[in-house]
């Protein structure tokens, strides 16, 4: 019988200005969350990276747990919206809307993430980005300040997230990573710790 290798699991940052991975954590369960490896990234990255952090994540980092970790200090956080945690919009606020550079219409408000009993919920910013024959794009953010921290600044941001996709491509053509040095979770970590 043909069979495949589960390797183990591993979550990267990626800082986006100069395109380099400089945080790593895994576990050699190959189908372990990510979220449960934030705890030991997030040190990780804040001993590499000095001051202000921004930290852009995908809809699996979208609870009540992993904000928090993110907005550590100073630090802040953009992630993409997941309905399996409630928005709970705020009244007194209006939505405000626009269009970014391609005409797609996008819309902003406030809110809370979290139920009213939830014990952790906070105020965020939700983004809604619409884009005709694709996936509606939505974002929460702590950076609540519109004309600091414009709509279309931060949607374009989270678009730019999808180099971390280009990375991985081009790790795995270049090292061919198709084929694998070892069998066991801790050698198919290793290999790929190895290309990065």
């Amino acid at each position: 019988r043909k069979g495949g290798v589960l390797g183990g699991k591993a979550l990267v940052a990626l800082e986006l200005r100069s395109g380099v991975v400089v945080a790593m954590a895994t576990h050699p369960d190959g189908e372990t969350n990510e979220a449960k490896l934030i705890p030991a990234l997030l040190p990780q990255v804040r001993e590499q990276v000095a001051g202000k952090r921004l930290w852009v994540g995908d809809r699996q980092f979208c609870d009540l747990t992993q904000p928090a970790a993110f907005a550590t200090g100073a630090d802040q956080f953009l992630v993409r919206y997941h309905p399996k945690t409630p928005f709970c919009p705020d009244a007194t606020r209006p939505a405000q809307r626009g269009q970014d550079a391609q005409g797609r219409v996008w819309e902003q408000d406030w809110g809370w993430l979290g139920s009213e009993q939830a014990k952790h919920r906070r105020f965020v910013r939700r983004l809604t980005l619409y884009r005709p024959g694709e996936e509606t794009i939505i974002l929460l953010t702590d950076l609540l300040d519109a004309t600091l921290f414009p709509a279309t600044d931060l949607l374009d941001l989270y678009l730019a997230r999808w180099s971390i996709e280009r990375v991985f491509q081009q790790i795995t053509e270049v090292f061919h990573l198709q084929t694998l040095i070892g069998t066991t979770p801790q050698g198919t970590v290793f290999q790929f710790a190895f290309c990065l």
